[in-house]
């Protein structure tokens, strides 16, 4: 399967190198085997948009980042997989 990428430049999205290095990114890709724990998708930029309201970091909702540590692995590699689309 092959993907598009359409991130943006650095000058178009300051936080690209950042979210660039997002785990979900490299769990998609396969580089990252499954074996248990799907560990958060946190990069330490924590802030709420307000128009779409969630993290501009991570990608998270505030629920599904409250919720994180109480999710089965099946719940959050759902999560992962939205946030390929947000």
């Amino acid at each position: 399967m092959t993907t598009k990428s359409t991130s943006l430049t650095s000058e178009q999205n300051p936080v690209s190198s950042a979210v660039e290095q997002r785990p979900y990114k490299a769990w998609v890709s396969g580089s990252i085997p499954l074996l248990g724990t799907i560990e958060s998708p946190c990069i330490k930029i924590c802030k709420l948009d307000p128009k779409l309201q969630y993290c501009i970091g991570c990608k998270r909702t505030v629920e599904e980042i409250q919720q994180w540590a109480y999710m089965t692995s099946l719940q959050r590699m759902a999560i992962m997989e939205q946030l390929l689309g947000r």
